[in-house]
Order: structure tokens, then C-alpha cells, then sequence
């Protein structure tokens, strides 16, 4: 089932098994984080769960991590490794973990439970920053000191939190400053800044270790909002500078600005970005299709969803298929339909099979389909929650033998010489390739791959 490679299984976040991990090329077994549960192999994990799972390639992910840090910015900048929303959907921990070693200096999350996480896995060493870029909320305060996950900072009132929190400490706690350059969601306001660095400026527990803002638009081709961004962070940059501040991390872009090598900071005195985070491109996808410089790094996808087949039938002409009957058989003699178990409820949209225009009143059916025996195979009649059902009609006509039970389907990735992206399925929904991954289930176990 799987190549000859590390393999770890984890089971969805909801059920019973949790952090499942295993190694095929050891041992083949799977093995629960906490010892007191017995090791269970591959086979028995599968006969426990249908088969449906996501591949993760953590040989992509330090793949993606080494293009940055030698083509990007092949300088001494550190690299920010976004995992937030549980790895865009690939596992945090995991995650993390490969790209840490392929060189990431730190880590970043958006909410005080997934810095957490990543603390209490006992994974990550105690050495390694985490920051969380996003929410900050005063009561969370004792939390990120008690588990050294670093915080952002865009009010008084958070730094007055964070510094009562911290004020038993021995050292300085590290703190971030976000500043809103034009993203409108958080972070401080231009005229809060200077009373913000004021504020920093007379504690005795803080340290401003950064300062940072986010680039709306630079995965845009006009970059023309993108400069205006960079312009008033180097304004604001200057009143922090009359405080006698003097944070040790500048930076602002992510993974388009770092192929843009967008940069901040007063040219004056050097004061440069010195530090990029990279979220959706550590996972293998380019952040738009208006990347001027998308070709400077070579991204390999990290996710691969798959299925099997749970049942293939030979239907007359007139056979409905699905809710509503939308999808009616009709070759003759008859059609082949194959019923895949994965649905919207594993993240599957059902938009992608036959859906009602409700201004219209019109059947619609995007065309999309799955591989099977390197084929594409199209949907049929609308997605279920836990299943849909496909025609292999002229798959198995092609190959002279019919779809049988147990034979290996792709939803997302390759298979063979064929392969369906994440870009097509994003572009398929009116959507973007962040929402695909993140929206993989809870009930979809991530099986992990590595030493190819």
C-alpha cells in the first residue's frame, strides 16, 4: 500500500485513535503517543478504519523548505515555518518536525492552543521559538509565558496583559509588535504605534524581539499597494526607533512576498527584514497564478488524498444515481458505476458533483472526476456526505476487466502519468488552494511518509 518508507498514521483529531505513528520500513507497526496503548500494525489500523486517508510526504516538505532557504533568500534570514490550522491541514506536529530539520528556525501559529499543542507533544525542543501571529486575547497572557509561546502585540492593553503575566520571570519575555500597513484585520493602527512603543519602552519584563506586518496583495501582479505597505511600516519603523527600541527580527513577507523579495526597513541605516515566513508554498502550492517569480522556487505538493472502491455495479439505462436523481444511466447496455466512501463531511465539496443553479432551476455538474488506473473517472449525481459514486464505464472497457472492490482511487495527486492539482480543484470551486487542505476532515487519517 505504501512505499518503502518512514510511514506515520494518524487518525482524525475526533476519534479515539489520536497521533498514531508507525514505521514501515522498521518495525510496520502503529503505535499510539501515549505508551499504554498497544502497538498495532498497518493492516490491523486499516481493518479499524475504511479506506479512505492523506498521504503526507514530509520528504516535500523539507524539499520546499531547502528551495527557500537557498534560492528565496539564500542569506542568513531566518525562516518562519506557518503551521497554523493544524499544518494547513497536514498535522502540525509533524510538519513542524520536517521542517525544522530541513533548516526553519522557527515556528508560527495564529491562536494560543495550537502554540500549545506543539509545546505538550514534546516534539519540538524547548530551544525553538514559537510565535503566534495571530489572536491575542488578555486572558491568554499567563498562558504564553508559561509556555514560552512568543505572542503579537497591537495595543497597550496587550502589552500591559503580557508584561503581568511575565513580571516573576528572571529574563526578558519576547514579544512581537504587528502593525496594520493596509491589511485591515489586526495589528496596531499607524498612529498607535508610538504609544505602543512607548508602553514596551518602560517595561522591565519585555523584550520587543520583532516587529512585523502582513502584505495584503502580494501574491498580485500589481504591487503597487504592496510598496505603499512597505512604506508606512518603515514610518512606523522610525517612531519605534525614538523609543530606543531595538527588536532583533524585522519582517513582513510570506510566501509571495518572499519569491517578490519584498523588503522593509530604513535603508538608511540597515535595518532590513531579516526574517520570512512561508505558509502555503512549504505545503507545494505557489500562492497565485500572478506570481512575476513563482519559477524561482521548485515546490513539490506535500498532500496526497486517496480512496478505494467499496462496491462497482452494472446499471441499466435509467438507473438514478444519488439524492435528487440528478444523474440518470444511460449507455446501453449498461453503465458501470463505482461508489467511493469519502463524502463533504471528510472536506470532499459537494459542490463537485451534479448540483441544482438555484436561480435557474438547472441541473449543473462541474465534470470532475478522480483517478482510477491512471484515468480520469467523472462524478456522478450529487456528493453524499460519507460517499459518492463515479463512471468507470470506459475505464473498464479500456482495460478489459471490470473496477473491482479494493482498487485504488486519487482524489487529489498523481497516479501514474496522470494527476489532479490542487489549483485545478481550487480553480474547479471558485476557490483557493488554503481552503482545499484545511477543509482534508477530522475523520481522514494522515498517513506519513518519509526516507524516499
Amino acid at each position: 500500500m505504501f512505499p518503502k518508507r518512514i510511514a506515520s498514521a494518524v487518525c482524525g483529531r475526533a476519534g479515539p485513535c489520536v497521533a498514531l505513528r508507525a514505521s514501515v520500513s522498521r518495525s510496520t507497526t502503529v503505535r499510539h503517543s501515549h505508551t499504554t496503548v498497544p502497538k498495532i500494525s498497518i493492516s490491523e489500523f486499516f481493518e479499524m478504519h475504511r479506506p479512505t486517508w492523506a498521504e503526507i510526504d514530509l520528504d516535500a516538505v523539507e524539499h520546499n523548505i531547502r528551495e527557500f532557504k537557498t534560492k528565496a533568500f539564500p542569506d542568513e534570514r531566518d525562516l518562519v515555518a506557518v503551521v497554523k490550522a493544524d499544518a494547513y491541514g497536514h498535522g502540525a506536529v509533524e510538519v513542524a518536525e520536517a521542517a525544522l530539520r530541513a533548516g526553519a528556525n522557527r515556528l508560527a501559529v495564529a491562536t494560543v492552543e495550537e502554540g500549545v499543542q506543539l509545546r505538550l507533544s514534546g516534539r519540538i525542543p524547548a530551544s525553538i521559538p514559537i510565535h503566534c501571529m495571530g489572536l491575542f486575547m488578555s486572558h491568554h497572557a499567563a498562558t504564553f509565558v508559561k509556555h514560552n509561546i512568543t505572542p503579537t502585540v497591537h495595543s497597550v492593553g496587550a502589552v500591559r496583559a503580557i508584561e503581568h503575566a511575565a513580571h516573576d520571570l528572571n529574563r526578558r519575555f519576547p514579544i512581537h509588535l504587528k502593525i496594520d500597513t493596509g491589511m485591515g484585520r489586526i495589528g496596531a493602527l499607524p498612529k498607535s504605534v508610538e504609544s505602543i512603543a512607548k508602553a514596551i519602552e518602560e517595561s522591565k519584563t519585555l523584550h520587543l524581539e520583532g516587529v512585523f506586518t502582513h502584505f495584503s496583495k502580494a501574491d498580485e501582479k500589481d504591487k503597487s499597494y504592496t510598496k505603499k505597505q512597505v512604506e508606512s511600516f518603515e514610518r512606523c519603523f522610525s517612531a519605534i526607533k525614538r523609543h530606543h527600541l531595538k527588536p532583533l527580527f524585522v519582517h513582513a513577507a510570506n510566501s509571495a512576498g518572499s519569491m517578490d523579495h519584498h523588503d522593509i526597513g530604513d535603508p538608511s541605516d540597515s535595518v532590513r527584514s531579516n526574517m520570512f515566513r512561508v505558509g502555503i508554498s512549504m505545503y507545494g502550492y505557489y500562492p497565485s497564478d500572478e506570481m512575476s517569480n513563482k519559477n524561482q522556487v521548485h515546490l513539490k505538493p506535500v498532500m496526497t488524498w486517496k480512496t478505494r472502491v467499496i462496491q462497482s455495479k452494472d446499471l441499466e439505462p435509467g438507473h438514478k444515481i444519488s439524492y435528487g436523481g440528478y444523474y440518470e444511466t444511460s449507455r446501453h447496455p449498461h453503465t458501470s458505476i463505482a461508489t467511493l466512501p469519502v463524502g463533504y463531511a471528510d472536506g470532499y465539496r459537494r459542490l463537485l458533483g451534479a448540483a441544482k443553479n438555484h436561480k435557474t432551476g438547472k441541473v449543473e455538474n462541474h465534470g470532475w472526476g478522480v483517478l482510477l488506473r491512471g484515468h480520469k473517472a467523472k462524478i456522478v449525481g450529487r456528493v453524499c456526505m460519507d460517499m459518492f459514486m463515479i463512471d468507470v464505464t470506459d475505464i473498464a472497457a479500456h482495460h478489459g476487466s471490470e473496477v473491482r472492490e479494493g482498487e485504488e482511487v486519487v482524489l487529489l495527486g498523481r497516479q501514474g502519468q496522470s494527476q489532479i492539482t490542487c489549483d485545478e480543484m481550487s480553480h474547479a470551486l471558485g476557490t483557493i488552494t488554503y481552503e482545499i487542505t484545511c477543509l482534508v476532515g477530522k475523520r481522514v487519517p494522515r498517513i506519513y511518509l518519509r526516507g524516499g
